[in-house]
């Protein structure tokens, strides 16, 4: 079995029954990257809140089967990924406080190597 690498985007936040949330509405995209020798058919199960009034842990059946990526499929992980946070490059450190009654944020930016 390949070591597989997931890639979550960053969440939607909206209101659920008078009560602010974070997640992903309607429709979600989690990119994927299989690292190894591919199997003819990738299956599993993934569990997600699902939430309307309430929320309830949901499993999701899946079943793929690898195909070559075309220029659509680039065009798509692409856009995927766009999604996703970015782990570093953007700060080196973060610091906050309260300083006489108003909040202060200090947010240092860290040029990209190379």
């Amino acid at each position: 079995m390949p070591k597989v690498e997931w890639f979550w985007p960053t969440p939607a936040r909206f209101d659920v029954a008078g009560i602010t949330t974070q997640g992903y509405h309607d429709r979600v995209t989690i990119p994927m990257v299989f690292h190894g020798q591919m199997p003819e058919t990738v299956r599993g199960v993934l569990t997600l809140s699902t939430c309307s009034n309430v929320c309830l842990l949901t499993d999701y059946s899946f079943s793929v089967t690898p195909s070559a990526a075309d220029a659509q499929f680039a065009h798509d992980f692409a856009q995927a990924m766009g999604q996703v946070p970015v782990v570093s490059g953007l700060t080196d450190s973060t610091q906050g406080g309260l300083s006489p009654g108003k909040p202060w944020l200090s947010t240092p930016c860290v040029p990209e190597a190379g």
